[in-house]
């Protein structure tokens, strides 16, 4: 398969992933919390791709 479609599956499953969690959290935490918490983890990850980036040999 082409790597274009690889990495479009790959953001829809997580988009739907991270849209089902919002969902099942929106009763229990508020539109701020969930939005704090989006963002921090989201952050966390591309911190850590771009580590992992920064990592690989030229």
């Amino acid at each position: 398969m082409p790597n274009g479609i690889v990495l479009a599956l790959i953001a829809y499953a997580s988009y739907s992933c991270s849209d089902a969690v919002i969902k099942s959290l929106g009763g229990q935490f508020t539109v701020f919390e969930i939005g704090f918490f989006v963002t921090l983890f989201a952050g966390l990850a591309g911190c850590a791709s771009a580590g992992a980036a920064d990592m690989r040999a030229p």
